[in-house]
């Protein structure tokens, strides 16, 4: 397995067959950033070189983002599902 993938796999696996859906981050009262389950990208309103500002988020508390390129590449082997409750399936 390609190792870049492996390691956001590893860091993801707590959310395997997690249903997830896709909207922009927003300041709360608690933080004014997250960061990606799986790679630690940043999500934020701000803009910044690496700041993302839509990604995936789980649907149930405590709520966990993953970010569009983790979603992409992770999202068959995490076995993540959108709220259709559908399996995900990307063909590059």
């Amino acid at each position: 397995m390609d190792p870049y993938k492996q390691w956001r796999i590893e860091n993801g696996q707590h959310l395997a067959g997690a249903p997830l859906r896709q909207q922009p981050w927003q300041t709360t009262q608690d933080s004014d950033h997250a960061h990606c389950s799986c790679c630690w990208a940043k999500f934020a309103e701000w803009d910044a070189p690496g700041i993302q500002h839509t990604g995936y988020v789980t649907t149930t508390r405590p709520y966990a983002w993953i970010c569009e390129q983790c979603f992409k590449d992770l999202c068959e082997a995490l076995a993540w599902t959108l709220p259709n409750h559908k399996p995900i399936h990307i063909h590059l």
